[in-house]
Order: C-alpha cells, then structure tokens, then sequence
C-alpha cells in the first residue's frame, strides 16, 4: 500500500476514534464533576440568527442559609451566539452547607433550543461558613427557536424584525 494512503487511512481512524470516545468522556465529566466536557458543535463555525432574543435569568431560594444571586439578570442574544450567565452563592449560615441547583424553564417548550454546554446541573456542590463560589452557565440557543416561535419563511421573518423572543431560565436551590 502507498505510504500516503496508509498515511490517510490513519488518520482516519485517529478522527473516529476521538468521536467514539468523546460521548462517554463527557459523560464521564458530568457525572463525576472532575474534568469539563469536550463538545465538537461549541467549537463549529454557525451563522447567528437575525431575530433578538431576550433572555431573563432569574433564581429561586428556598434555603435560608445560601445566600443565591444573578450577577446579570437580563441577557438580549441571537440563536447560534454563546451566552454565559454567571451565578453567585454564598453560604450564610454557620455551618456547612451542600445544595445542587436545579434548571427550570417557564416556558417548557422552550427547553430543547437551549443547548447548554456548561450547566450547573447534575452538580452537587459544598461551602464552608461564610465562602462563597461564582458559578457559570455557557448556553446557545438553537435558531428554530425562530420557526417555534410563529415565524415559519424567510419572507416573515424579514417581515418582524421588530419583534423579539422572550425566554425565562432559572435556576432554583431547594
């Protein structure tokens, strides 16, 4: 066989091999909480979405001894653009504390257009008395937003260039 082609041939099997082990290392980040995800898509060259996207982030407390915050609780985006919302607990009680956040959508229908690439589910997380930790959700919204949102041609779309998309995300600490 050519050098080249045998060249070219491991190199293709080099590229598959890395896509075959990508999904399960993910996973495995995920659930043990010790390495950050590797997505190709985050890393791929897309065209933004022409219609505005408001964003409202918003955080829900039950607890009394974490102190939970927003650091901006107003986001306007496009889809395929990547957005980071940036989140601020403290604990304010003494003794230790253990909480897992909990992403919620107000509008449910919503959730499958946000791909999130860093989320703040799944993870547990601790604090000492009086530490606190600045957490970070990296997310992109998928542009069929646009198509579920009542817009279905191009025609329209170029029709209301005015009108916005509104979506709500929360996290909620129980």
């Amino acid at each position: 066989m050519h050098p080249l082609i045998k060249f070219l041939f491991r190199v293709f099997l080099v590229f598959i091999t890395i896509l075959l082990v990508a999904k399960p290392y993910n996973w495995y980040c995920n659930m043990n909480q010790s390495c950050k995800p590797f997505y190709f898509a985050y890393y791929m060259p897309k065209t933004e979405g022409k219609r505005p996207i408001e964003i409202s982030l918003e955080v829900v407390n039950y607890r009394t001894d974490l102190d939970f915050s927003v650091e901006n609780s107003f986001i306007t985006t496009v889809a395929n653009r990547k957005n980071i919302a940036s989140y601020r607990v403290k604990n304010i009680s003494d003794h230790v504390s253990m909480f897992q956040p909990e992403l919620y959508f107000k509008q449910a229908n919503f959730e499958k257009y946000v791909k999130r690439y860093r989320c703040l589910c799944f993870h547990n997380f601790k604090l000492k008395p009086g530490e606190s930790i600045a957490l970070v959700m990296e997310f992109e919204i998928n542009p069929d937003i646009e198509d579920a949102a009542g817009v279905t041609s191009y025609a329209q779309k170029d029709a209301v260039k005015n009108d916005v998309i509104s979506l709500q995300i929360g996290y909620r600490i129980k």
